[in-house]
């Protein structure tokens, strides 16, 4: 597929788990894969795993958590490629797991809903006008029961 064809997925959290195996299916599917990982040593460690496996993907920095970090990534991946194909709101954080949702200090609440909510829907806000504009576009959002606050209750309970 020529280059100007290729499609182009943002994948958040690609670094390990879920998030860099969904990176290694989409890269073996011919996309060009972004890994968007904060950390830059993460970031490069796994950009250079995925590329001698003969795949295509380039880290990017991007922390969900930060408004600043999203707009800035978004408007580069932008200006660079004029398109994002796929987006996966992959990356999240894990609640203390020692507290009920009751017992959470408000810091650790805000970090929380920040990463695991907030970041996806401006992601998502950033994305989207791109896709309409090109008339196509996927978003694919990852959820895991841990994250969901009815689970903090009990985690290990099978009805939260």
């Amino acid at each position: 597929m020529p280059a100007t064809e290729q499609r182009i997925a943002l994948v958040t959290g690609a670094n390990r788990g879920i998030g860099l195996e969904i990176s290694r299916q989409l890269a073996a599917r011919g996309l060009l894969v972004l890994l968007g990982i904060r950390d830059p040593e993460k970031g490069r460690r796994t950009e250079e795993e995925l590329r001698r496996r003969k795949l295509d993907a380039r880290w990017r920095p991007l922390d969900v958590a930060d408004p600043v970090s999203i707009r800035s990534a978004t408007s580069r991946i932008l200006d660079e490629f004029g398109r994002i194909d796929v987006l996966v709101n992959n990356a999240g954080i894990l609640i203390d797991p020692h507290r009920g949702v009751l017992e959470l200090d408000p810091v650790t609440l805000h970090n929380t809903l920040q990463t695991n909510a907030v970041g996806p829907l401006l992601l998502s806000q950033a994305c989207i006008p791109a896709m309409r504009t090109r008339g196509y576009g996927r978003v694919v959002n990852v959820a895991s029961g841990m994250g969901a606050l009815g689970e903090m209750a009990d985690p290990g309970s099978p009805h939260g």
